[in-house]
């Protein structure tokens, strides 16, 4: 019973939702929901989490700022060396 999920009246009784589950499997909760509902109601599901889980990482996910996407001197001089290691590796 470890991997069964329940759901009643749109309250999830038992079970954990994961991969399985969710993801491109047969008998997923997407398979499932589109030979019940169509493909119509089925994308507007998708879609409908999609903004669900964009909604919860703005509120708890991370943040990048500019700052965090330049390089140091020191790492860009570490990834031109590597890449001129690269370009002599490959031409030998």
């Amino acid at each position: 019973m470890e991997g069964a999920v329940v759901l009643r009246d749109n309250w999830m009784m038992t079970g954990v939702l994961d991969k399985g589950h969710i993801g491109a499997t047969e008998f997923g909760l997407f398979h499932l929901f589109n030979e019940a509902y169509g493909p119509g109601k089925c994308s507007k599901l998708i879609s409908s989490l999609a903004r669900i889980c964009t909604l919860y990482l703005q509120m708890h996910g991370f943040t990048c700022g500019m700052r965090d996407l330049i390089l140091s001197p020191e790492c860009d001089q570490q990834r031109r060396d590597r890449i001129e290691e690269s370009l002599k590796a490959g031409i030998l």
